[in-house]
């Protein structure tokens, strides 16, 4: 991460923290505070990532699908699991799927191979909230 996103980073995290004070004291009903909380973060979400916020969405009904299929009391281990594994895949898969996949789809020709893969991993998820891939 650069300098700039470092401080795109501060000033997100800063104004969130405002933002939760200021609604806690200029709102007093629960269901429109929650409301407000909620556009807010849909709306710095879609500012920053923009696209790349159908990854969010994707997690966040991943988790709402275990949820309601697991037990209560292993939810949360499941969970972490899961959100943890669906990470990884998008981390590690730019540096796995070329090597045994794309080699195929391409011919054998390696810079088709690695051409292809940068093309299909170049829109993957963000590393970092607030970043995009270059």
């Amino acid at each position: 991460m650069s300098l700039q996103d470092d401080v795109v980073y501060l000033a997100l995290l800063l104004f969130s923290i405002l933002f939760g004070h200021l609604s806690r004291l200029a709102v007093r009903d629960a269901s429109l505070r929650r409301s407000a909380s909620t556009l807010c973060g849909v709306a710095v979400l879609l500012a920053v990532s923009g696209a790349h916020a159908a990854y969010c969405a994707a997690s966040f009904l991943m988790q709402l699908a275990l949820l309601a299929l697991v037990p209560w009391r292993s939810a949360h281990l499941v969970s972490f699991v899961t959100q943890f594994a669906y990470l990884l895949f998008f981390r590690v898969a730019p540096q796995v799927v070329p090597r045994c996949c794309c080699r195929l789809a391409a011919g054998g020709d390696s810079r088709a191979d690695e051409k292809a893969s940068v093309a299909i991993f170049r829109s993957g998820p963000p590393l970092f909230p607030g970043t995009r891939r270059t």
